[in-house]
């Protein structure tokens, strides 16, 4: 079964944007991110290192 015909379905769209941020075995998935809550997000793992 592909997962291509599902997601117009469920989500109205073909694909699931999603942004993966994160390292040392944690990660954080963003789905469908607006620009400040992506620099918040990368701020944060910035000031982690």
């Amino acid at each position: 079964m592909l997962l291509g015909p599902i997601l117009p379905r469920i989500y109205g769209i073909r694909y699931v944007p999603v942004v993966e941020v994160g390292g040392d075995n944690k990660y954080e998935a963003l789905l469908n991110p607006d620009l400040e809550a992506l620099a918040k997000v990368l701020e944060s793992y910035n000031q982690a290192v």
